[in-house]
């Protein structure tokens, strides 16, 4: 159980982590999710008394479990439709091919980067979340 601030307390379960704690230490407990939903995953845990903190969840893992920048398939519904559509038109498998594949570059150019920036921003935001934590109750990082 941990006690909160005001009092209360809140059971957690950790699973896939082994952070040594003991009764009557202050952590901070930092949980992430999609606004407005009542689901999210734990991220980190800051333990005031000992200045340690573990990262459960990182911004790729946040990324792939909250399914922020994902593949979803859809280019490769499209690719199919743009492979058919030239096939179709030009009566060129080849053409096909070439216009499908550069769909797939395209993709490829465009997600990829957006993909490694939302992880990027993730990863700067807990380190702030978790620096800010520790000056509140420790003052020390």
């Amino acid at each position: 159980m941990i006690k909160r601030d005001d009092g209360s307390e809140q059971g957690i379960q950790l699973s896939g982590s082994d952070i040594p704690l003991q009764e009557g230490q202050r952590v901070t407990l930092i949980f992430a999710g999609i606004k407005g939903e009542n689901t999210g995953y734990y991220s980190v845990l800051i333990n005031h008394n000992t200045n340690k903190h573990w990262f459960m969840n990182k911004g790729n893992a946040l990324n792939n479990i909250l399914k922020l920048e994902k593949f979803t398939g859809k280019s490769i519904l499209i690719t199919g439709v743009l492979w058919s559509l030239t096939y179709y038109l030009t009566y060129s498998a080849n053409i096909g091919v070439i216009a499908a594949g550069m769909y797939v570059i395209y993709r490829l150019v465009t997600k990829l980067p957006r993909t490694f920036k939302m992880i990027k921003t993730l990863d700067e935001h807990l380190d702030s979340l978790t620096q800010q934590a520790y000056k509140k109750y420790c003052n020390s990082p």
